[in-house]
């Protein structure tokens, strides 16, 4: 973990953003057509779930958005129809295009909390304390502060529960 945040090429560029909002979380996407997530949520695409997340989310929460490093989930035109649309809404194209690792490394020691469905972002969450927001009924419930974003600013000003025993 330390290694990461040590060798953080991004880390200003990041720390302009997070210093705008009261709170950020990460909100990795993954491959679509993973069976996890079309069969465990109701969203039928990644435009969907980004915008239920937008739509939802308080203005003063920055949403720092990961793209798997080898599919795009939003093309150029979602990504600008983000942008316009919601002030918090950061997607860092440096991050993604001059980076040779997984794009949401970089952003663990900066957020809050982790919006997940079914990938590996969530327990990679735990490893750094996040409070998860798991959407659907895959094996991030075990793990997850809970499945509503409309209690989420409660979910963020509580302390973050030990889940050491998960880990370990």
């Amino acid at each position: 973990v330390s290694i990461i945040d040590q060798n953080n090429p991004f880390s200003e560029q990041i720390q302009e953003y997070v210093s705008k909002f009261r709170y950020n979380v990460l909100v990795p996407l993954q491959f679509l057509g993973i069976p996890n997530v079309e069969v465990e949520t109701d969203f039928k695409s990644f435009f969907e779930y980004m915008s239920y997340i937008m739509d939802n989310i308080p203005e003063d929460i920055g949403v720092f958005v990961t793209q798997h490093m080898l599919y795009q989930s939003l093309n150029a035109g979602m990504l600008m129809y983000f942008r316009e649309k919601y002030p918090n809404f950061i997607f860092l194209d440096d991050l993604h295009y001059k980076s040779d690792t997984v794009p949401s490394l970089y952003l663990f020691k900066y957020v809050d909390a982790v919006f997940n469905i079914c990938s590996q972002a969530g327990f990679m969450g735990l490893l750094w304390d996040k409070k998860i927001i798991s959407f659907g009924k895959s094996f991030n419930n075990l793990i997850k502060d809970s499945d509503d974003i409309h209690n989420i600013e409660k979910v963020l000003e509580s302390p973050t529960k030990s889940k050491n025993n998960i880990i370990y």
